[in-house]
């Protein structure tokens, strides 16, 4: 009987990391085997996908074991030609896009993602800015927790069925992690936008965003009370003139809170007005706008804390008698 040159464990091995991309060099050096012999058995040897059974996600999972026939490799290098796999297990969700998602085919000027402290680069902040593109980040949400047990899901290495709840359950904190919001100037599509996110960010995804305030609310849950309440606006950051212009309603909100600010901390000057609302445009755009209300609150503030007024108050002398000189 003849000696078998490749294990079981290292064809295994093989099969995925040929599904992940890696060249057959990079793969014998980890497989401890010639790069002849890798060639010879990816070639003789491909990796079957198969999509998962009654698993609560559809996303493609790959069975590394089992041996395809010619048509069924034929159709599987299809599949996997059109398919592009998001997946992170730590945070529970799963989904791929194939050349027919509309997502895919999707082109607009506001888009949306997450990064997280522990796989995002040290300067990606800088080539955010770098990019040109207006940007607003959430502060880190290192207190969030899940609301649900994680699903049921099968491990892909290993075939295992991963029960539900068994990597999180209802309360467990989830990875610190950020929002993101960008704008653009001309529409982009998913795919570019998609490319380049990544690269800067290894962020997971990206989506289409729908409505900017509601994106930039979520930053702080101000309309999910049942998240975490503690993360404060002055961390959010703001790159290359980021701002969302408020509907005329925002703005009369907007306006009475910085009446209520000026008159709860008794500025009477624009300059401390502007100290207290600097680095926040849309508060300044609208000061500068409609400065007039703001103005009557700091004349009146000044008042109270100046109630002799300007002029000095002079205490008279009475007048010298010619015979007392």
């Amino acid at each position: 009987m003849a000696r078998k040159i490749v294990s079981d464990d290292k064809a295994n091995l093989i099969r995925k990391r040929h599904l992940q991309g890696h060249n057959a060099k990079d793969i014998a050096q980890e497989v401890g085997l010639s790069e002849k012999t890798v060639r010879k058995y990816i070639k003789n040897a491909p990796a079957p996908p198969k999509v998962s059974g009654k698993s609560e996600d559809t996303s493609l999972q790959v069975d590394y074991t089992t041996v395809l026939t010619k048509r069924e490799e034929g159709l599987a290098k299809k599949i996997l030609a059109e398919v592009a796999l998001f997946e992170d297990d730590e945070e529970g969700w799963s989904f791929h896009l194939t050349a027919h998602d509309d997502r895919i085919r999707q082109q607009g000027l506001w888009w949306s993602f997450i990064i997280y402290q522990d796989s995002v680069p040290d300067n990606y902040l800088e080539r955010l800015k770098a990019t040109g593109m207006q940007i607003a980040l959430s502060p880190w949400h290192d207190k969030d927790s899940w609301n649900h047990d994680s699903p049921e899901m099968v491990n892909a290495e290993t075939g295992e069925i991963i029960p539900r709840g068994a990597r999180y359950k209802t309360g467990d904190h989830k990875k610190t992690h950020r929002h993101g919001i960008c704008k653009t100037d001309k529409k982009c599509s998913w795919r570019e936008m998609n490319a380049l996110l990544q690269n800067i960010l290894h962020c997971p995804y990206i989506q289409k965003c729908r409505s900017l305030k509601g994106a930039f609310e979520y930053f702080l849950h101000l309309n999910n009370p049942e998240k975490y309440q503690g993360y404060f606006k002055d961390e959010i950051i703001r790159m290359n003139g980021f701002v969302i212009e408020p509907t005329k309603m925002e703005q009369g909100v907007l306006y009475d809170e910085i009446v209520q600010v000026v008159i709860g901390y008794g500025y009477t000057t624009w300059t401390e007005v502007c100290k207290q609302y600097q680095g926040q445009p849309e508060y300044m755009l609208l000061l500068s706008s409609r400065p007039s209300i703001v103005t009557e609150v700091l004349k009146d503030n000044w008042r109270k804390a100046n109630p002799d007024g300007r002029v000095q108050r002079v205490q008279l002398v009475p007048e010298i008698k010619k015979s007392e000189v």
